[in-house]
């Protein structure tokens, strides 16, 4: 592969992509790591290699960063004692991912050969019907992963009479927030997306027109009305989905929400989280009334 190309994967690099090959090569104390990167049987070269610390997050600048030579090889040298990742990625291909343990005296570990796939772009068809399962005429979908958040603005499908289609996500198990046409929250789904070669997968969302309700009041330490702020509810059982609602005059009020266990906390008017936090079973049909008091 041409230089440019590594210079444009770089620049196009995913910071929100998760793992899709995962292991453990335990080694002993390492001055130098060495390994090689095909694609089809073939070296390649000026392909990126990094190395992570062990607990990097998907925004973790690299520890090491190399490129393969003409003959697809990199060489890592004088690494501490320690764990660390090992990524290997290019634009078009599936990303490689591996955890290092290093541990005692070494000279040299080869890490042997990499072999790059192609990333077959797969179509994800999602059908979404109402309590009835008719089509719902309108809609939205933010598709995020575990332990990711679920940005409006990134990741959104649109739909129209029961059908979005979208070609582009990672593979993985994804949460997925619809939302009504008005942006109102109306159901919750997770499922797994297939790796590329699947060709396309179709996915059901059959929304439910259970709803509870929430609604209480926000006091301070002194027992006075808290004007201004946010309450927050969260889905964590499923991400990190939110709705958020202003409070006027100490009062809030969530209305028409699916059933379930939600995480509640405040947020004054900086979006700061107050020293109030617990969680709320919503149940279809009930209302949940509680007055919160802040620390």
């Amino acid at each position: 592969m041409k230089a440019e190309g590594f210079a444009k994967q770089l620049v196009s690099f995913n910071p929100f992509r998760e793992d899709e090959v995962s292991k453990v090569i335990r080694l002993k104390r390492a001055k130098l790591l060495n390994g090689r990167v095909l694609v089809e049987g073939k070296a390649q070269e000026f392909i990126g290699v990094f190395i992570y610390e062990e607990k990097a997050t998907t925004f973790s600048a690299p520890l090491v960063m190399v490129m393969t030579d003409d003959k697809g090889l990199f060489k890592i040298a004088s690494l501490s004692v320690g764990k660390y990742k090992l990524e290997i990625q290019e634009e078009g291909f599936q990303k490689i991912t591996k955890m290092i343990e290093v541990g005692a005296n070494q000279d040299s570990i080869d890490l042997g050969d990499f072999e790059l796939k192609k990333n077959v772009p797969l179509l994800v068809e999602f059908r979404v019907v109402d309590s009835f399962g008719a089509d719902v005429s309108e809609f939205e979908i933010v598709a995020h992963k575990k332990g990711e958040p679920a940005l409006f603005g990134r990741n959104e499908i649109m739909g129209k009479d029961g059908l979005a289609k979208v070609d582009d996500l990672e593979a993985g198990n994804l949460f997925l927030v619809v939302l009504s046409k008005t942006e109102e929250i109306i159901g919750f789904h997770e499922c797994v997306v297939e790796s590329g070669d699947v060709g396309v997968q179709r996915v059901n969302i059959q929304l439910t027109n259970k709803r509870g309700k929430f609604k209480g009041t926000i006091k301070d330490k002194a027992g006075k009305v808290v004007t201004h702020g946010f309450v927050v509810l969260s889905r964590p059982k499923i991400g990190t989905s939110l709705v958020l609602k202003n409070v006027s005059h100490g009062l809030f009020d969530f209305k028409d929400l699916i059933p379930g266990f939600y995480e509640c906390e405040y947020l004054d008017k900086s979006l700061k989280a107050a020293s109030v936090k617990f969680t709320v079973e919503i149940k279809d049909g009930e209302m949940v009334v509680k007055e919160l008091t802040l620390n």
